[in-house]
């Protein structure tokens, strides 16, 4: 009887060390990811910012994500966020023409603007195992239309990789 129980106790014990490796291992990719996409945000924020003529509110919303890359509560209180369907904002309409009307005179600027913004909501989401795949599945769902192709297809392959090689639902 005593055998048993310590053969149980052993599979046990190796189980629960196996499910912590993973763990483990699945914690220190997350943390390269996050690391890539932060760094790929600040390359391609960097344009904006040495830019004398970026407008103001687009170097607030630079220094806002910069804040929130690293935010333990950003990914949940993004994912609130998006789930009420307040991602398009009922902003200032004469801040969204400003911006408008800088990018029209700067389309060499607009691209990074958008993938920054994109990196930077990716890097994001690596900071939270639980909203973290919530937001990056609905960021896949988005219309990657705007420049973000490659970001989006490179993000599509890591999360296929996390949920077991399924795939992902796709934008419309």
């Amino acid at each position: 009887m005593s055998n048993l129980l310590i053969f149980v106790f052993v599979l046990l014990a190796t189980a629960a060390f196996y499910g912590l490796s993973r763990l483990r291992r699945d914690q220190l990719a997350d943390l390269e990811l996050h690391e890539k996409f932060a760094k790929d945000f600040y390359a391609l924020a960097r344009p904006l910012m040495e830019s004398d003529d970026t407008p103001d509110d687009v170097l607030d919303l630079l220094e806002f994500a910069n804040q929130r890359i690293t935010d333990p509560d950003a990914p949940r209180e993004f994912y609130e966020f998006a789930r009420r369907g307040r991602l398009a904002g009922d902003g200032n309409l004469d801040r969204k023409r400003a911006i408008r009307a800088f990018f029209s005179q700067r389309p060499d600027l607009e691209a990074h603007y958008g993938s920054a913004l994109w990196a930077a909501l990716l890097a994001m989401s690596f900071n939270s195992l639980r909203y973290g795949p919530r937001i990056r599945l609905l960021l896949t769902a988005i219309d990657s239309s705007d420049g973000r192709e490659q970001v989006a297809e490179l993000y599509k392959e890591t999360t296929e990789e996390e949920h077991g090689g399924e795939p992902l639902p796709q934008a419309a």
